[in-house]
């Protein structure tokens, strides 16, 4: 299965494909991501935990802060993704492309706001999560690294993205 279909292929795909198996076959690379990162947090906290209890604390701190600036970019990806979906479905292509680029350069943005409000308050931020000495020092380099990478990120637009691969003209 390609992902690089003619549009009326995709639009049949969607259409006339039993739902077991179209959702089985959109399900497997979510499960796969999920596992990977699950993978990827394991790994990281192996190697935190090698540093010292102090950067251990200090994961767990920052992972509130961590989950919230998620929170945000999977809404911008969900929401884009269903109105996006739902446009294709009715073969709207530009205003699906539209409704993509907006959704898309939203969450840059908002990634960016969030970046500066969360070095601008970093001090408060970091007391608010709850760091006791001698972890506030290992938060704060966490922590300006997690709130200045939002627009770096890739939740913001996971689901913009995949919803611009299939609102994109096709070439083939």
């Amino acid at each position: 299965m390609s992902l690089f279909r003619p549009t009326a292929d995709k639009f049949t795909q969607m259409t006339q494909t039993p739902i077991p198996r179209l959702v089985s076959t959109m399900a497997v690379p979510t499960i796969i991501s999920m596992l990977i990162t699950s993978l990827y947090n394991m790994a990281d906290t192996f190697f935190v935990g090698r540093i010292g209890t102090s950067a251990t604390a200090a994961v767990g701190v920052a992972l509130p802060l961590m989950a919230v600036i998620q929170a945000i970019g999977f809404t911008f990806g969900q929401c884009s993704g269903n109105h996006v979906s739902r446009l294709l479905g009715q073969q709207k292509r530009e205003e699906a492309q539209r409704m993509t680029v907006v959704a898309f350069y939203s969450a840059f943005l908002l990634g960016v706001v969030l970046g500066v409000l969360g070095l601008l308050f970093l001090d408060p931020l970091v007391n608010t999560l709850g760091a006791t000495a001698p972890a506030p020092n290992t938060l704060r380099t966490m922590s300006s690294t997690s709130s200045s990478a939002p627009p770096l990120w890739w939740p913001p637009w996971s689901s913009t993205t995949s919803s611009a691969s299939r609102a994109a003209p096709s070439s083939a």
